[in-house]
């Protein structure tokens, strides 16, 4: 099997568009670009000219993205600029430009739906390699909330027929409703990192609950100008991708004898994003986010430190079926989680008053919990333990990946993909 990597300059590692910013990168995918560093089986990296960072998730430039053959001059030339940025030498990896050399008995095209504008542009989607591809794909569905109608439309139209998430998204109603053609989602589960670690005996730490987490309100972005939240907002109701956050930090007063809310919202009022779509400014829309000071504020603390500090938090799950990152970091630093009473914790071998703490994903229902537990500390400290065993011993990088490739292996050879990371109880619900 070759790990063939679909427009990774767009989605992994660290970008042109982030270089230029001066913007870190999101680690989450850091697996990925580990793979294609480390080599544990063969990898490709596969440019069709479909997408490039500069565009992707900007209707600003819309001129570059319908122009497929400008969009692929720049694409072609940032997968070297990307390779440079990321530590890699363009010239000892294996670039594909031309889909004839993709093998269908042999490749494993893998990509992201809804971290690229390959998914989101109806004219230039005809051009996609996975189109005409006949061996195995499979899409990451991170932040499928976004345009999720039109996503869909073209991961169906380029005939992929099985995704990847952190959960099994299949079971979300949502999820369903819009990707009623996926045969099968894999599971693959955030790898932990080897800071965050149990540094404070747990009798030394604060007994009540830390909320974390970013809160985005969907009507207050940009992209919400254009009709990009519309599906999920008309679906839940709501402009929050995380309902429980928004609670928590709308009524942080009233429940701060009980949790210490440190979730903080993504934008900032005094920068309307409307107003920066209407001037033609991208880089007005980009100076808020990189000026909004609850995001400073939410960055401004050790993240470690904070989960050290107490015995129990939450970190709200997004509405469409994925959990935060935070669940399994914070268990690892030696605190008890306090997660919905879902999949998304039960297939990967989470046990409620075992190893985490399930509540019913109400505020009543969490201040509810909390308080039994604050009464009854060797039941806390033994979850909080059992928790960290678990992800320690399940999450890390090196663990993450061998069964990553097996699974992957064994998709290409025998055609069946089945997630090595949910608990044999789960395997068929």
């Amino acid at each position: 099997m070759r790990l063939s990597f679909y427009n990774p300059h767009t989605s992994i590692g660290r970008t042109f568009i982030s270089f230029v910013l001066r913007k870190a990168h999101n680690k989450k995918n850091d697996l990925f670009l580990d793979i294609i560093k480390s080599k544990p089986c063969p990898t490709a990296l596969v440019v069709d000219g479909t997408a490039s960072s500069i565009t992707s998730g900007s209707s600003l430039i819309k001129f570059i993205s319908d122009n497929y053959f400008l969009l692929k001059i720049i694409s072609f030339l940032e997968i070297y600029i990307w390779c440079w940025l990321n530590g890699l030498n363009p010239f000892k990896e294996k670039i594909i430009f031309d889909k004839n050399y993709l093998d269908k008995k042999r490749d494993l095209v893998f990509g992201f739906c809804s971290l690229t504008d390959t998914f989101l542009n109806d004219k230039v989607i005809k051009k996609s390699f996975l189109k005409t591809f006949k061996g195995k794909k499979l899409l990451h569905a991170t932040h499928y909330f976004g345009r999720t109608a039109q996503v869909a439309k073209n991961v169906q139209s380029v005939g992929v027929r099985h995704l990847l998430g952190e959960a099994n998204i299949a079971k979300n109603s949502f999820f369903r409703k819009y990707f009623s053609f996926i045969k099968k989602v894999y599971v693959l589960p955030f790898v932990l990192k080897d800071r965050y670690q149990s540094r404070v005996p747990f009798a030394k730490r604060s007994n009540k609950c830390f909320a974390v987490g970013t809160l985005l309100l969907l009507s207050d972005t940009y992209e919400a100008v254009s009709g990009a939240h519309s599906d999920y907002m008309n679906f839940f109701h709501t402009n929050a991708l995380h309902t429980m956050r928004k609670e928590i930090y709308e009524k942080r007063d009233i429940v701060k004898k009980y949790i210490d809310c440190f979730i903080s919202p993504q934008t900032n009022e005094k920068h309307s994003p409307k107003k920066y779509f209407y001037s033609g400014w991208a880089i007005l829309k980009i100076w808020a986010s990189l000026t909004n000071s609850d995001l400073k504020k939410y960055h401004s603390f050790d993240i470690v430190e904070k989960y050290n500090q107490y015995k129990m938090f939450v970190c709200p799950e997004e509405n469409i079926g994925l959990p935060s990152i935070n669940f399994i970091e914070g268990m690892a630093c030696g605190c008890a989680y306090i997660g919905l009473d879902s999949y998304m914790y039960k297939d990967l071998g989470l046990q409620d008053g075992v190893n985490y703490i399930a509540y019913d994903g109400t505020l009543a229902g969490l201040t509810q919990k909390i308080k039994y537990y604050q009464a009854h500390q060797t039941e806390l400290r033994n979850i909080a333990q059992k928790g960290r065993e678990l992800v320690v011993n399940s999450f890390k990088e090196e663990d993450v990946t061998l069964k990553l490739i097996r699974d992957m292996e064994k998709f290409v050879r025998t055609s069946k993909l089945e997630s090595s990371f949910v608990v044999e109880n789960y395997k068929n619900s």
